[in-house]
């Protein structure tokens, strides 16, 4: 089963995302090690914390939530041309029945 958001915003700024991995130690060379860090602990490109952005934990819990699914999580994402966020989870029955709460 995959599930696809999209948005047509300003996508993702690979560039502060691998500035910002790169300062916290975290592999920055391929697409792959980004995406992964923008789903981190605590991970942000946010310069300055408000109450609503800039934690991190809000790619980080959907991460979790994924794993917890057997699923895995791709990314594609232009400066300007939005983002889409992929989800793609196992059809053995296991993620379909924790999504809608079914009994396996």
């Amino acid at each position: 089963m995959v599930v696809e958001f999209s948005d047509d915003g300003r996508g993702i700024a690979w560039d502060k995302v691998a500035r910002k991995a790169a300062e916290r130690g975290l592999d920055t060379s391929s697409h792959e090690a980004l995406v992964k860090a923008i789903f981190g602990d605590s991970f942000s490109t946010k310069d300055e914390v408000t109450e609503i952005s800039g934690r991190g934990v809000g790619l980080t819990a959907v991460s979790a939530a994924c794993q917890e699914l057997a699923g895995t999580i791709t990314v594609e994402s232009e400066s300007g041309a939005g983002a889409l966020f992929r989800f793609s989870f196992p059809t053995d029955g296991v993620a379909v029945s924790k999504l809608t709460g079914a009994s396996e």
